[in-house]
């Protein structure tokens, strides 16, 4: 069993690695919409 302050601490990590997943999600979006403008102006 782990202690509470463990716990929080474990908890506190899976919240960073979530908003990390979504900044990332966010960033390649962006990126994908760029690069698909890019691609248009090229032809």
């Amino acid at each position: 069993m782990l202690s509470m302050s463990q716990q929080l601490q474990l908890r506190a990590q899976n919240v960073d690695y979530g908003i990390a997943l979504g900044n990332f999600r966010v960033l390649s979006l962006e990126f994908r919409r760029l690069f698909s403008n890019q691609c248009t102006q090229c032809r």
